[in-house]
């Protein structure tokens, strides 16, 4: 199945070179190229312009440029129904989850692919959303959508 990665798998991926997401990229995404959502790259452009010091920005500039360029970033597209998905999911959750990771969630629902995250709190409030009863999975059926998440966790240290 296809990937979107959220901003922490990136990060993971790509500065932290984390073994266990390259392999939960290796194991998901043999049919198809990872993805990244439009803001990933917002997140990962906050983070350039914060920097602390000239090391850090020219690491996290080489991060996102390879999100730009070999992320294919996915639009967010406001004629789909991300926006639709993005307020199903956002009444689900309750603003337990930043309003940036309830879209990049939205666009792995609409694209159908799986969210690769090593971030603990977005997958378990996601994860139990789609399992719960109540309007975000009878949306989720009712539009034939699946919510899959390959959750990474994150390190020691």
């Amino acid at each position: 199945m296809a990937l979107i990665l959220d901003t922490s798998a990136v990060i993971g991926w790509v500065e932290l070179q984390d073994p266990a997401i390259i392999q939960a990229l290796r194991n998901h995404s043999a049919d198809s190229s990872p993805r990244v959502h439009t803001v990933t790259i917002g997140e990962l452009e906050r983070g350039v312009a914060q920097a602390a010091d000239e090391t850090t920005r020219a690491r996290r500039a080489a991060t996102l440029r390879f999100a730009r360029e070999q992320l294919a970033p996915l639009p967010l597209d406001p004629d789909g129904d991300q926006p639709e998905a993005f307020g199903q999911i956002a009444a689900a959750l309750s603003r337990k989850i930043s309003h940036n990771d309830t879209w990049i969630v939205a666009a792995a629902v609409t694209e159908r692919r799986h969210l690769l995250t090593q971030d603990a709190a977005l997958a378990e409030k996601a994860t139990k959303a789609t399992t719960s009863p109540g309007s975000f999975a009878a949306w989720l059926n009712s539009h034939r959508y699946s919510l899959d998440i390959v959750h990474v966790p994150r390190p020691p240290g």
